[in-house]
């Protein structure tokens, strides 16, 4: 990578984390702005400790086919499995709304895309070098989250995600035959 590359990315990291720190969570766009600059200081700068600002132990984060996490802990380790087992990975937003006010929290909504090739260790097993993607289509999540101030500073306190699952374990099963081809 090139001189200008990582001025550029960590310029770009710097932004968005001066974003972060600044917001002030006074309006539904600024909830929606700042959610996506923490997604992306989390997924693309790999930065999964971000994760204890804004989730605390009592969040629940609900997933596809009843899978339900509790906590920053173990949110935290979720998000470190997948960025082992896709280091690569990069979210492209479609689309993030917020609604709601200062008093009573905000609701927002995401829908995200994303392709990543398996090439780190995973609870399934050694890599695959599979990507992600199917048939020229990328993988999509759609999340939904609700944020209220706890203990004083706000904090996701509910998600729901759906993600592209199927793809998502195909890729990730380990088929030793495929190695003797």
């Amino acid at each position: 990578m090139n001189q200008v590359n990582i001025h550029t990315q960590v310029s770009s990291r710097k932004a968005l984390d001066d974003f972060v720190t600044k917001c002030k969570l006074e309006f539904p766009e600024e909830v929606a702005q700042l959610f996506e600059n923490y997604t992306r200081v989390i997924w693309q700068h790999k930065c999964p400790g971000k994760i204890h600002k804004f989730y605390c132990d009592e969040t629940v984060c609900y997933g596809e086919g009843g899978r339900k996490t509790i906590g920053t802990d173990e949110i935290v380790a979720g998000t470190l499995g997948f960025m082992r087992s896709f280091p690569e990975r990069i979210c492209d937003f479609v689309d993030i709304f917020a609604e709601g006010n200062e008093e009573e929290g905000y609701s927002f909504g995401q829908a995200t895309r994303f392709n990543a090739v398996n090439t780190g260790y995973s609870k399934f097993g050694p890599p695959t070098g599979k990507s992600l993607q199917r048939d020229g289509e990328y993988c999509h999540s759609i999340c939904e989250c609700r944020v209220k101030k706890v203990e004083g500073r706000w904090r996701i306190i509910e998600e729901w995600v759906i993600e592209s699952a199927e793809a998502i374990n195909e890729t990730l099963q380990f088929d030793p035959r495929e190695n003797l081809k």
